[in-house]
């Protein structure tokens, strides 16, 4: 059971390697992270957190999948990284990071309220923002069941965004995904 889980967790970790290349080029390349503090929500077995660690000042990785976090400290990209048991609560100090990496999680929550509120509490007042990536799909559920939002064009990240009281700085169609740099709108 150990070794599927893992084996799971690595089949992601190569997807992402792989398949997102075009996605996380175009993250490092619109990002200025020097000298700040980022947080990776979602970020398995810690590969985008390890590359935004080459530019960052201090990098945190949360994931709840736990053997990924695990396999993730093992590799030592430079990075703290952390299990959340659920992925609502995150469990860091207010207005602490300059920036959120919320990459292909948004997807997986019918409700992302909770979530969101969590981040508007850790991300700095002013200048912070937030990056969010999510797959465009046709259909929901198409070839992933635990899916439980769809995104099939920018507007519909746009708009999620809005409802949670964030403004969109900057939103890139990529093809298969959809990227979205935004600020809190206070």
């Amino acid at each position: 059971m150990y070794y599927n889980s893992l084996f799971r967790a690595f089949m992601v970790e190569l997807k992402q390697r792989f398949g997102r290349r075009k996605e996380t080029r175009k993250i490092l390349s619109v990002c200025e992270w020097e000298g700040k503090k980022i947080l990776d929500i979602g970020c398995n077995l810690g590969y985008l957190s390890g590359l935004i660690a080459k530019r960052a000042a201090f990098v945190m990785g949360i994931d709840t999948n736990h053997k990924a976090i695990t396999w993730a400290k093992i590799r030592n990209y430079g990075v703290d990284f952390f299990w959340s048991r659920d992925g609502k609560r995150l469990p860091f100090t207010p207005d602490f990071f300059d920036a959120v990496v919320l990459s292909h999680v948004l997807e997986h929550f019918e409700d992302p309220a909770p979530l969101l509120d969590e981040i508007k509490k850790i991300l700095k007042k002013d200048g912070s923002e937030l990056v969010v990536i999510v797959p465009k799909e046709e259909y929901l559920g198409q070839n992933t069941p635990d899916h439980k939002a769809l995104f099939q064009s920018s507007e519909d990240l746009q708009r999620v965004m809005k409802a949670h009281a964030f403004k969109v700085l900057q939103i890139m169609d990529i093809g298969k995904s959809i990227i979205a740099r935004c600020a809190l709108d206070r």
